[in-house]
């Protein structure tokens, strides 16, 4: 009888872990953002970089609904395309703020390979600065003091995976919270367009 159900115990843990297995994957990914900042009374243009991470898709319930946690390095900010005027003097700025960010993504497939996403974002600042060109002179300054050390928002996204693991999303993401250094009681937060390949194992 002990052996009956040491038997039983150990083949569903065995089933468990195969499930398991089933349903989890781990995967790279790399892309490029489009990255923008609202508020703070200026009129500035995209900067686009980089992000580079690492995914973790567990499904919930068949192979309809999945829990997608991220950990991704993110190149963001704002530039100025055209020169900006102040007092006559003609300059232009790019505001570099790098960012870790962990989404949790709720994820919806209604067809086979196409997800819906949707869900939150933590991002940690990890640089920040301001590069400033006029009268052909460079200089950059420190704003480190200045911008918030997290970040908050939410992700809205779509993705395609062919079934050898490859997949590809376009997601936006903006930001909730103030991350700080305008003048006054002006708000500024994150804008973000993202597009990315990877690889799931």
């Amino acid at each position: 009888m002990k052996n009956l159900l040491l038997i039983t115990l150990l083949a569903g843990l065995l089933t468990f872990q195969v499930n398991a297995q089933e349903n989890f994957s781990f995967g790279v990914k790399s892309g490029v953002n489009l990255a923008n900042l609202s508020g703070g009374g200026a009129s500035l243009d995209s900067r686009t970089g980089f992000h580079i991470g690492a995914v973790a898709e567990l499904f919930l319930w068949e192979d309809k609904f999945a829990i997608q946690p991220e950990l991704i390095y993110s190149q963001q900010g704002a530039v100025s395309n055209t020169n900006l005027f102040v007092e006559g003097i003609s300059f232009s700025i790019a505001i570099k703020n790098d960012y870790i960010n962990v989404p949790v993504l709720g994820k919806y497939y209604p067809t086979k390979g196409l997800s819906l996403e949707a869900g939150p974002y933590f991002g940690f600042n990890v640089k920040s600065e301001l590069e400033i060109e006029t009268m052909g002179f460079e200089g950059t300054e420190d704003l480190n003091e200045e911008v918030s050390t997290f970040d908050f928002g939410s992700v809205l996204g779509v993705g395609y995976e062919l079934p050898i693991g490859i997949f590809f999303q376009a997601r936006y993401m903006f930001g909730v919270s103030d991350i700080g250094f305008a003048d006054g009681d002006e708000i500024v937060r994150n804008q973000l367009l993202q597009f990315s390949a990877g690889f799931k194992f």
